[in-house]
């Protein structure tokens, strides 16, 4: 089942193309973007992590 995040995501992506974002849109789509990033990276790590990668501090 997909994060409806991803999906608001996506949508914002869509109508940007086709019709442009108003103010409030791209404010919402840059919060969503930064939120998404932020998960990409803790999958990464989590996967760097199983596979016996550690941080450099550590």
């Amino acid at each position: 089942m997909q994060d409806p995040r991803i999906a608001r995501l996506n949508e914002l992506a869509q109508k940007k193309k086709e019709e442009g974002l108003s103010d409030q849109e791209f404010i919402e789509q840059h919060e969503l973007y930064a939120w998404y990033v932020e998960q990409v990276k803790k999958n990464l790590v989590c996967q760097m992590e199983e596979r016996g990668f550690k941080k450099k501090d550590e």
